[in-house]
């Protein structure tokens, strides 16, 4: 778990050091609506490991393992690569079982997630391209695809 719901500041795990690295803060109030991770093991579109946005009930900590599973995934482009990001929920959460597939997600909790990326790409200067939301099957499809 890299990056808390509700905080400006983006971490990256850093392979050498072992270390939480403050990579970025969000400008303006600008915050994360979600929890923010990654995949252990995996390797994405875009050389690193996927990313995982964390639907949790309950306050988690950067550094944490959590064991999730996948719900769903957003298709995305960062600057022309593959940057898909999966939508999963721990599985020891249990007001958390009646999420089994993205689906189930508010619709609107997705359009704001889709603004969200985009306002972090501008901040960025980067540019970003969400192609599309897909459902659990393909999200673990993808998470078998990059398994290392």
């Amino acid at each position: 778990m890299e990056n808390l719901k509700g905080t400006k500041e983006k971490y990256e795990y850093d392979e050498v050091s072992g270390e939480m690295k403050l990579d970025f803060v969000f400008q303006a109030d600008l915050l994360w609506p979600y929890n923010y991770g990654e995949i252990l093991n995996t390797l994405g579109g875009d050389g690193d490991k996927l990313d995982a946005i964390i639907l949790a009930s309950a306050p988690l900590t950067i550094g944490q393992i959590i064991n999730c599973r996948a719900v769903g995934m957003i298709e995305l482009l960062d600057r022309g690569e593959e940057d898909n990001k999966i939508f999963c929920v721990p599985v020891a959460d249990v007001e958390m079982e009646k999420i089994q597939d993205i689906s189930e997600i508010d619709k609107k909790f997705l359009a704001e997630d889709e603004e969200f990326l985009m306002q972090v790409a501008k901040q960025k200067n980067k540019v970003m391209k969400v192609i599309s939301f897909q459902d659990k099957e393909v999200a673990e499809k993808e998470i078998k695809k990059s398994k290392i």
